[in-house]
């Protein structure tokens, strides 16, 4: 396939780049004494937040300038993503600085003096304590609270928080409000599967690695926080019509050498492991970490599917059982130089690797409407998938003199080669217990994916003399996706494997994706506002080898986002926010491969699909006492080309499942986010969410629209009996939920947890038990139009793991001054 994109590409990235080039040149100065040629004020103060017990930056705090003769405000300013603020151009005087933010108590600085001997005042880390920490003397105000709400997002800190010894990203998903984990690892958020998932801000899959397969290579004790943005800012890419789940792993910068070993055992053969070293000397900051994982877990399947094919109905019965194993392992390395204290480039590569295989042997009966026996065989599978991939990550970043204003520009490129290969061994038998007829039928199926991924961003950042900000950036992201599929019978008149054209697939799939952005934010006295715009332009090009067929798009969008925060007092606060956003279809939705693995349950991609588009609004109050909180949310969502798996009923007997467009939905609800320490030995996290949401009918697969109403709730309980020691108790209730066709059966686990640390936190022990009652199991019934299909799906869910984690050199703590070093911006 040719690819007619340079110009396009050189002419988006000049068009972007050239004025951020231009303001980042432009360094306006300012005397050092006197007045500047407006009459303004040459003073500065600045400073930076931090949370008081967790020394973490504080956003959006307030900072209110005040004249000390008549207590007038004189100007103000918020915190950056760094906690940081500068208030500058201030006329000679006397003055006091008043600190504040939601949940927290207020701080004041009196005494400040503007004059020309003093013009600079160097207000240096401010640390403010949170509301809930009266309770100083007791020894869990040493954590962190499990979530904490920001203008944009929820924070839900991992570390010591979760019952997650042992476990992976996809376990501290199964603890994250709103969110669901299905059988096969899917993430839903609000019910709602259209969600994309970040690393550290960016992609988690560069080069096409399902979700699934990511978080459960990520170890759980690598992870710091899981962001939950429902209603992102045009900041992020507009993917995910339900928000962004962005998982903050662990870093650490302390001056020498540091790190932290973790070991994991569990029931059934299941082992894991983690390094995370960190080196810092001057102006180099070197880190590894790896990581590495051995699972294997039993698995079941049954399903039953009535079928009426011109009025005769079959029904056909098939078991499962199996093996599933997950070996993986993955190194990612870098350095941070720090050129100078303004300069910083970062050169980083990542190396995965990960194996699934799995054995299984279907047992498929079929019988008629009288229940007589029509036909009985066994399908056998051996499968095995490999991936491998590479990521290469440049990333710089220039911190102007001004504080807050900064520019940062990243080149990441992404490979990877994913190889499945699957044995199938199919015998018919006279009956259940009867012999066997003929020889085996013998397939060998294989695919081959190869997909590079180039992307390109920038990002610039310039706060206003007013105490505003304005933010700008770019990015161009170029696929590049091949994928083949091949299919051999085993002839026994030849005594070989002979490919089978017709069902030979090959596909191209290449697009690319320029967008820019600008975001504007400010307060006016207890009102915080942001707004921002987002404009892409996207070209898509596929194409079938076998039939030459090609399939081409190119749209136009613009993705707008608004947030409000109005402080309403006595530890109250209203929050307002607005996104569009958009859900694409993946290649393989796309890709018509037609997928023979289950010769009676066949699914195939659809090169017609169109993109999901959603409008999001959302409404949230959130209240703080000394010892609890809650947060709640009233949300509304509106989709348009909804994309659904349909299945039909073939001629055959056999049910085909493709993605297809299915008109509009919308949904709305309810959540509460609940946080509590009503006594010293106890901390209660809780939460609850409502959703309501109504598809329209699909007329042409006979499909009724639906109204469909689900809920979930999860309940934390931490104990901590004695110092360093503490128990963990979490329970998770998933109501039924309904799509187009599939209804899906309530499901509820919970885990239990015990901690210990020793040699002052740089050694603990953890016992972790994974669904104490044995109750994860999957239910969900389909119905089609002439089928009904029932089916239960179990993974081996209830394992004890016992784990160690020895931090070396206090990996856990950080310095005082976290922000030199190339962390200052402008300070």
């Amino acid at each position: 396939m040719t690819h007619s994109f340079h110009l396009k590409l050189l002419t988006s990235i000049l068009t972007v780049l050239l004025p951020l080039i231009i303001i980042g040149q432009s360094n306006p100065g300012r005397p050092a004494t006197g007045k500047n040629a407006n009459g303004e004020g040459f003073g500065v103060i600045s400073g930076a937040l931090h949370d008081a017990q967790t020394k973490e930056h504080i956003e959006y705090g307030n900072i209110i300038l005040f004249r000390t003769s008549d207590s007038s405000m004189v100007t103000g300013t918020i915190s950056g993503t760094k906690g940081k603020f500068l208030i500058d151009k201030i006329q000679p005087g006397n003055y006091y600085l008043k600190v504040q933010f939601i949940g927290y108590e207020n701080t004041l600085f009196p005494n400040l003096k503007i004059s020309a001997s003093s013009v600079d005042i160097l207000l240096g880390d401010i640390f403010i304590k949170p509301k809930a920490s009266a309770l100083s003397t007791v020894e869990i105000t040493a954590e962190k609270a499990m979530i904490t709400s920001n203008l944009d997002k929820k924070i839900i800190t991992v570390d010591k928080n979760m019952a997650i010894g042992g476990g992976t990203a996809t376990d501290v998903m199964e603890n994250v409000p709103s969110v669901t984990v299905d059988a096969e690892g899917n993430v839903s958020l609000r019910g709602n599967s259209n969600i994309t998932l970040l690393i550290d801000g960016k992609p988690s899959s560069q080069a096409g690695i399902a979700a699934s397969d990511v978080l459960n290579q990520i170890p759980a004790s690598a992870i710091e926080s899981v962001e939950v943005i429902t209603n992102p800012s045009v900041r992020y890419d507009p993917d995910g019509t339900s928000g962004i789940i962005n998982i903050v792993l662990k870093k650490k910068a302390l001056q020498g050498f540091n790190g932290m070993i973790s070991a994991n055992a569990g029931t059934g053969e299941k082992y894991n492991g983690s390094l995370n070293l960190n080196y810092r000397h001057d102006h180099f900051n070197l880190f590894v970490n790896a990581d590495g994982r051995m699972n294997q877990m039993k698995t079941s399947t049954d399903n039953t599917r009535n079928t009426t094919n011109n009025d005769v109905l079959n029904v056909l019965i098939q078991n499962q059982e199996g093996t599933f194993e997950r070996n993986m392992g993955s190194v990612n390395a870098g350095i941070d130089y720090l050129m100078n204290p303004r300069n910083t480039l970062t050169l980083s590569i990542q190396r995965r690797k990960m194996e699934f295989g799995s054995d299984g042997n279907m047992r498929n009966l079929s019988l008629n409407g009288e229940g007589l026996f029509l036909r009985y065989f066994e399908r056998a599978t051996g499968n095995l998938r490999s991936i491998n991939s590479n990521e290469y990550t440049a990333s710089f970043k220039h911190s102007f003199p001004q504080k807050g204003r900064e520019f940062t520009n990243d080149i990441i490129i992404s490979s990877n080669r994913m190889n499945n290969g699957s044995l199938i061994s199919q015998q018919d038998f006279t009956s259940q217990e009867g012999t066997a007829i003929g020889n085996p039928v013998l397939q060998d199926n294989q695919a081959r994916n190869n997909n590079k991924v180039y992307t390109f961003q920038g990002n610039y950042t310039y706060p206003m003399l007013s105490g505003s900000r304005i933010e700008a950036g770019y990015k161009a992201t170029i696929r590049d996706m091949g994928m083949r599929y091949e299919y051999k019978n085993f002839e026994d008149s030849t005594q070989s494997w002979e490919s089978q054209e017709l069902l030979k697939n090959y596909y191209d799939y290449f697009d690319q994706q320029y967008a820019i952005y600008g975001i504007y934010a400010n307060s006016y006295k207890k009102l915080k506002y942001q707004a921002g715009l987002r404009l892409e332009q996207v070209f898509t090009e596929s194409k079938v080898e076998i039939t030459q067929q090609d399939y081409n798009s190119a749209y136009f969008q613009f993705y707008p986002s608004v947030h409000l925060g109005y402080d309403l007092g006595n530890q109250k606060e209203l929050q307002l926010s607005y996104s569009r956003r958009i859900e694409r279809p993946s290649p393989r939705e796309l890709n018509p491969y037609i997928d023979y693995s289950d010769s009676l349950n066949i699914e195939t991609g659809n090169p017609a699909l169109k993109p999901e588009f959603s409008n999001s609004i959302e409404f949230g109050f959130s209240k703080f006492w000394d010892n609890s909180s809650i947060n709640s949310t009233v949300f509304y969502r509106s989709t348009k080309d909804v994309v659904e798996d349909i299945s039909r009923l073939q001629e055959n007997g056999s049910t085909l499942t493709m993605p297809m467009n299915i008109n509009t939905a919308s949904s709305y609800g309810m959540e509460w986010v609940f946080s509590a320490n009503p006594f010293k030995w106890i901390r209660i996290n809780s939460n609850i969410s409502f959703f309501q949401s109504h598809v329209s009918s699909i007329p042409e697969e006979d499909i009724l629209g639906t109204d469909r109403f689900s809920w979930t709730s999860r309940l934390n309980l931490s104990f901590i009996p004695w110092k360093d020691g503490s128990f963990q108790l979490i329970g998770s209730y998933n109501s039924p939920t309904r799509s187009s066709q599939e209804y899906h059966k309530e499901q509820y686990f919970a885990d239990a947890s015990f901690r210990q640390d020793f040699l002052k936190n740089k050694l603990t022990f953890t016992l972790r038990l994974t669904d104490v009652f044995n109750t994860r199991t999957f239910y969900e019934s389909t119905y089609g139009n002439g089928f009904t299909i029932d089916s239960k799906r179990y993974r081996e869910s209830r394992v004890l793991y016992a784990g160690i984690q020895l931090k070396i050199n206090n990996y856990n703590k950080k310095t005082a001054k976290d922000g030199e070093n190339g962390e200052q911006d402008g300070f």
